[in-house]
């Protein structure tokens, strides 16, 4: 790979992710391209889900858009920062509130509403 944070495959793409934290927004052609694939059908959007539900990713929004030019936010699953949008997008668990409250330093206000904004998007 030319670029650290250039893939040509899903596999390369999870290595990718891992680079960067286990979180990363990519636009959907490249998932597209990494899945070998040249249209974003029904069918090619559900085995990109499965693909990188494989490798350990998940990502949001949940449902894989149809659109290249939509961004896929990439995220490894069971990694600190997978565990904190988890606990930002359920609602009825205590114990999710302080993990957040937890997370979040210095303005912890302004933080948490930051992330709510971007996993409630």
């Amino acid at each position: 790979m030319a670029d650290k944070d250039e893939f040509s495959t899903l596999q390369e793409l999870r290595e990718v992710v891992e680079r960067n934290e286990n979180i990363l927004t990519i636009p959907m052609w490249k998932v597209r391209d990494a899945y070998g694939k040249e249209r974003l059908k029904v069918h090619v959007r559900k085995g990109i889900h499965d693909e990188l539900d494989g490798l350990g990713l998940t990502h949001m929004p949940y449902e894989i858009p149809a659109d290249q030019n939509d961004l896929l936010r990439v995220i490894k699953k069971g990694t600190p920062v997978a565990k904190l949008i988890a606990a930002a997008r359920r609602v009825g668990k205590p114990e999710d509130d302080q993990l957040i409250r937890e997370a979040v330093a210095g303005d912890a206000k302004t933080t948490l509403q930051e992330i709510r904004e971007m996993v409630c998007a």
